[in-house]
């Protein structure tokens, strides 16, 4: 086994030439007017920005991502174009340089880590969030270490969870939110297992409320909090039934005795195929429900053409059915020391089972879309094994996949066709 010191060494070239490669990346997308600011969510921030400069107040889903523009805006002599256009090119190589630290120190071997952040670039669900200036850049990069070291250490105090939390709270509440969810579905599983204590959930509980409550006080939020509840929550009769649906549902987790989660558990480990199946199954039928709830104009981009949507869509099938059979490896034994990110993938994907249910009911209905850029960092080890089993007498062809597999994912997030 490498020591510390020569595994490091191993890394230093890609722990250094990748973030520095995806900014060159985005550098060159955008000094060749490549990168599609109309269809990105940077003339957004960018309106958002110019109206507070006009002295208006309009909501944000991260002011202290706007604090940080409107401070360099105010120091440097540069417009806000230019200063959005610098940290997108500056933070997409601090988000991947992130993730591939929580690699780092989590994953077993240097020759996953490598496969991991290499599939990391053959999703559009990483690539068009890592390359555009917003807070989910940096936020969805911050609440993988946060999720990853306390499903790592499931012993990991409250105390340190809420100080990491806070000020991943005001860069970018969505998530904040994400975070949150994930450490409490995390926490009542250990609970229900029998490894934590009652009074260390309650705890957890007590101390997420009371950050929650603070936030939504807050004043940073007050506009943000104002236009949500006039704008994007249901009606009163419909926001009261998704209220007692989840008070039920909680309930009913909890009074589920332990004995029984202990017997489930081991059902599902003696039909591991049967498990993946039906992952697989409701992975499907979810994708085609948020199909079918996206609005048109969101579908226009393919033009209404079957091989642009197959072709941009291509690095995203890849990684998801390697995914698929990644984690049918570590379900199976085959493989061991990556069962962080087997429990972070599927608790993302249980939440983002939720998000597409309450896309039924709310405003701008992406919401299991924008819970599966925090899924990628999570299943990409696990994509990185399947892809390695499949492509296991491929040679070098799998290099040319995985380039075919990039520039597909690339030409999505740039909008290109070469129809």
């Amino acid at each position: 086994m490498k020591s510390a010191e020569s595994r490091v060494e191993s890394l230093s070239p890609l722990l250094l030439g990748l973030p520095i490669g995806l900014m060159l990346l985005n550098l060159l997308l955008r000094q060749a007017d490549a990168f599609p600011p109309e269809l990105s969510d940077e003339v957004n921030w960018l309106g958002l920005m110019q109206l507070m400069e006009g002295g208006f107040d309009p909501p944000v889903s991260g002011p202290l991502f706007v604090y940080v523009m409107q401070t360099v805006h105010e120091h440097l002599s540069f417009g806000l174009p230019a200063i959005l256009d610098s940290v997108a090119i500056l933070g997409s190589g601090l988000t991947i340089a992130l993730v591939l630290s929580g690699y780092r120190y989590h994953l077993p071997n240097t020759t996953l880590i490598k496969s991991a952040a290499i599939m990391l670039l053959v999703t559009s669900y990483f690539l068009a969030p890592a390359l555009e200036a917003r807070p989910q850049q940096l936020g969805i990069a911050l609440a993988f270490l946060i999720c990853l070291q306390a499903t790592s250490q499931p012993q990991t105090s409250t105390g340190w969870l809420l100080a990491a939390l806070l000020p991943l709270a005001f860069w970018h509440v969505l998530s904040f939110f994400v975070a949150i969810a994930y450490l409490s579905v995390w926490k009542l599983t250990l609970w229900r297992l029998g490894s934590l204590r009652g009074g260390a959930i309650l705890l957890w509980f007590v101390l997420a409320s009371s950050l929650f409550v603070s936030l939504i006080g807050s004043r940073a939020y007050r506009s943000l909090l104002e236009d949500v509840l006039a704008n994007h929550l249901p009606d009163q009769f419909t926001l009261a039934l998704l209220i007692i649906f989840s008070v039920l549902l909680a309930t009913c987790f909890c009074a589920v005795p332990v004995r029984l989660w202990k017997k489930v558990r081991a059902l599902c480990l003696s039909h591991i195929n049967v498990v993946v199946a039906i992952i697989f199954l409701l992975s499907a039928t979810a994708l085609i429900l948020q199909w079918q709830l996206l609005p048109s104009t969101a579908l226009q981009v393919y033009g209404g053409s079957a091989v642009i949507f197959c072709m941009w869509h291509a690095g995203n099938v890849g990684f998801c059915f390697c995914y698929m059979l990644g984690l049918k490896l570590c379900l199976t034994g085959e493989v061991k020391g990556l069962q962080a990110f087997v429990i972070g993938s599927l608790i993302l994907l249980v939440l983002a089972s939720f998000a597409l249910l309450a896309s039924f009911f709310l405003a701008h209905v992406n919401w299991m879309i924008r819970i599966l850029y925090f899924w990628v960092p999570f299943a990409a080890p696990l994509s990185a094994l399947g892809l390695g089993k499949l492509l296991s007498h491929a040679g070098k062809f799998r290099h040319f996949i995985l380039v075919c597999l990039f520039m597909a994912s690339l030409s999505h997030v740039v909008r290109l066709s070469i129809l």
